[in-house]
């Protein structure tokens, strides 16, 4: 096992909605880097994971400002009260899956194993979206994977536990739930499922997943909904967008329904066609040049704080105010944050009808501000 799997962990959410996708990433050319977002957490992940293998101490981390500091401290910390003298932990450790080991497989963050009970524990470094530990796909896969590796069955008799760390949410940043072992023998049955429609009769289908995929720029789903919303000439070339004024309510409907995927689906063929052309592969009408004017920056900030904080002072450093949430948690008086702060008041947001948050009544704030 090699590599990443069409059917790993990480894109579980992925290939189990859109069954057409592992076939489409086996034979992608090249995939959609990853944003610099992604490498920032991949950095957390690495340093949580040397840190909780002892290969460095958490009290001498450095070289990460302030919020991956306190991200990865809290996720170690967590981890570390969940191992006591009879338990044993892995860390970034590679599971599979009996299903297929040659393609299913993947690596958790964290596995704790006691006597009692097994505990997969994922550290989330994000703070976009909140990522919830219910019927998370990923987790139940790495549990699978972690009953496996101890040579156990599913109706062991332990109590099974998956929990997410995302530190920057801060909201709730540290959700865990018991996981019933009826639960995991229907994934498991899920999953078997999935992959013999992947292997029989897959199809494509569009949804929340597809800003996850690797593979979006060269998807036929999402190029033909771009085409819905465009006219074209007979080359396939778009001659014209719709007038917004023209656009009728189920016009619009069918527009933000579909916004979000042709968004990251753009976004996605411009980084494969540029990937492509890094590559040497001519893409007609379009050529590579230099960017513009680079920004400098410090060699090593390190060495230059040395060089001028004794002569210049902290007027070499731009000094923020930290936010409401981590000044309460430098303070001993909560109550000298909370009269400094305030939270604005939320504006409406076009929504679809599916969202779980009340509706907002238009006629109910008219009527208070006429009060």
């Amino acid at each position: 096992m090699t590599g990443h799997s069409l059917f790993g962990a990480s894109s579980a959410t992925i290939w189990t909605n859109c069954t057409a996708q592992p076939c489409l990433a086996s034979q992608a050319k090249t995939f959609e880097e990853s944003k610099p977002y992604a490498d920032e957490g991949t950095k957390a992940h690495n340093l949580a994971a040397e840190i909780l293998a002892g290969t460095i101490p958490l009290e001498t981390l450095c070289n990460v400002d302030d919020e991956m500091g306190a991200a990865i401290t809290m996720y170690v910390r967590y981890v570390r009260r969940h191992v006591k003298k009879t338990c044993r932990l892995r860390v970034e450790q590679r599971i599979s899956l009996d299903i297929d080991r040659e393609r299913f497989f993947g690596t958790a963050d964290a596995i704790v194993s006691a006597k009692t009970s097994i505990t997969v524990i994922d550290f989330k470094y994000g703070k976009g979206i909140s990522v919830q530990p219910e019927n998370n796909p990923q987790l139940l896969y790495y549990l699978l994977g972690a009953i496996e590796l101890e040579g156990l069955d599913i109706v062991c008799g332990k109590k099974f536990y998956v929990a997410i760390v995302q530190p920057r949410m801060e909201s709730d940043p540290i959700r865990k739930v018991q996981v019933p072992a009826r639960s995991l023998i229907a994934f498991q049955a899920f999953l078997e499922g999935r992959y013999e429609k992947v292997k029989e009769n897959p199809e494509y289908n569009q949804g929340t997943w597809c800003q996850f995929c690797k593979v979006k720029g060269i998807c036929p789903e999402l190029n033909q909904l771009s085409n819905a919303v465009t006219a074209t000439d007979s080359d396939g070339d778009v001659t014209e967008l719709p007038q917004v004024e023209q656009l009728t309510p189920a016009d619009i409907s069918t527009v933000l329904e579909k916004a979000k995927a042709l968004k990251s689906w753009l976004t996605a063929v411009e980084t494969y066609g540029y990937n492509l052309a890094l590559e040497g592969c001519e893409i007609p009408r379009h050529k590579l040049v230099l960017g513009g004017r680079a920004t400098r920056k410090w060699i090593n900030e390190q060495a230059v704080a040395n060089e001028l904080q004794s002569e210049y002072g902290l007027d070499i450093f731009d000094i923020k105010l930290k936010s409401p949430a981590k000044m309460e948690k430098l303070v001993d008086d909560k109550e000298v944050v909370e009269k400094h702060v305030m939270v604005p008041e939320k504006k409406p947001v076009l929504v679809l009808a599916t969202d779980k948050r009340d509706a907002y009544s238009l006629g109910q704030e008219l009527t208070s501000l006429v009060d």
